[in-house]
């Protein structure tokens, strides 16, 4: 999994050095990860049902999850690869969190949901939602982040928010902010996508009303793993960076092969 991420930087680097100047080359030098839960960060492979907790699983990445009913609704992983396109039946009869083509999009594999109660055997989202929590060791830089089957607005308004301090957050609303990846989708089964921009988060909430997932989280770890001298590149060489680096190299790092 991380191994892939050096790829994707080496391709932002090329492309920072010719284009975009000194300040975007300094943000090449940061690694950039994809959380998309399908392995740990020693790169063992994590599976659906299996009663892992998933909490600590991206220690070494700095990364360390969290919900607000740990003991009656905790974190699990859903395999998404079910329903049509595969000969898997959706556990918990979760029909609308499933992926592939008949939904507009690609196979994504494990996406991450509270759980509707503590048998981990069979992963079932909650249709009541609930927070889910990512706190960073070190700031970063979010570049995306990936919901699956947001629809439900009659339980309220899901929100994600970017900290960046302890207080003060950015939030983007989940029916308006993001972009729509598989239009004929708008409720269930519908893949949504949200960027914050160039902007340093310390942690990252998302607010579920009711039912959804989150498929994938893509993010710059701008120090480095300690080097000091790497600088956050200003606004704009920040958006080529994600406009054309990311929408190439790591882009691809996104999309789950078929279970």
């Amino acid at each position: 999994m991380k191994r892939l991420s050096i790829v994707a930087a080496a391709g932002v680097a090329l492309l920072s050095l010719s284009t975009l100047g000194t300040a975007a080359a300094n943000a090449a030098e940061a690694n950039i990860f994809t959380l998309d839960f399908e392995f740990d960060d020693d790169g063992n492979a994590l599976v659906a049902g299996d009663g892992t907790n998933i909490d600590e699983q991206w220690a070494d990445w700095g990364v360390h999850l969290s919900t607000d009913d740990p003991g009656d609704h905790p974190l699990r992983l859903f395999n998404s690869n079910c329903g049509p396109n595969f000969p898997v039946a959706c556990t918990g009869r979760d029909n609308d969190l499933a992926s592939g083509p008949s939904f507009g999009t690609d196979p994504l594999g494990n996406v991450l949901i509270v759980q509707e109660n503590a048998n981990s055997n069979n992963p079932d989202d909650y249709a009541f939602g609930g927070l889910i929590t990512f706190t960073f060791d070190e700031e970063v830089l979010i570049d995306t982040i990936g919901i699956l089957d947001f629809d439900d607005r009659d339980r309220g308004e899901g929100f994600i928010r970017a900290f960046t301090d302890d207080t003060n957050f950015i939030e983007l609303a989940m029916s308006s902010d993001g972009t729509l990846l598989n239009p004929p989708f708008q409720g269930n089964n519908s893949l949504r996508e949200y960027s914050f921009g160039p902007t340093l988060v310390t942690k990252l909430e998302v607010d579920f009303p009711g039912s959804g997932a989150v498929a994938y989280l893509d993010f710059i770890d701008s120090d480095s793993g300690g080097n000091d001298d790497v600088e956050v590149p200003e606004p704009a060489s920040t958006l080529g960076l994600f406009a054309l680096g990311a929408l190439g190299a790591t882009r691809l790092l996104k999309r789950k092969e078929q279970q």
